[in-house]
C-alpha cells in the first residue's frame, strides 16, 4: 500500500450509492477474491478539504457541486475522498480530514 484508503463513488442513487474502496499499490500484485483495478481520473479536478465527523461530509460535496455550478463546471467521472486522518489513531473527529475530489470540465 503505498497511499491512505480512498472510497470511490461509482454511482449516486436516491436513498444509495455504489462504492469501491482502495489505495495504492506498487510492483506485482495479484488480484484475487474479486478484487479489480481501477483508475481515478487525471486532468482538472473540483476539490475540498472536509475537516470533521465523516457523516457531515455531505454539505462538503453539496459545496463543491454548488462551485460547479456557478463556475460552469460538469463532473467527468466518478468523485472520490481520501483519508489523511485514520479514525483508529484520532479518536476526535472534529479532526479528522477527508479530501473530496470531482474531476471536471
Amino acid at each position: 500500500m503505498t497511499s491512505m484508503p480512498y472510497g470511490v463513488y461509482l454511482e449516486w442513487g436516491a436513498t444509495d450509492c455504489e462504492l469501491a474502496a482502495g489505495f495504492k499499490v506498487t510492483g506485482n500484485v495479484e488480484l484475487e477474491g474479486g478484487v479489480e483495478w481501477l483508475t481515478l481520473a487525471g486532468g482538472t479536478h473540483a476539490f475540498a478539504s472536509h475537516f470533521g465527523p465523516y457523516d457531515q461530509l455531505k454539505e462538503t460535496h453539496g459545496a463543491i457541486m454548488e462551485w460547479c455550478r456557478v463556475n460552469g463546471k460538469t463532473m467527468t467521472g466518478p468523485c472520490w475522498e481520501t483519508y489523511p486522518v485514520d479514525p483508529g489513531a484520532e479518536p476526535d473527529s472534529a479532526k479528522w480530514q477527508t479530501d473530496v475530489f470531482y474531476p471536471v470540465g
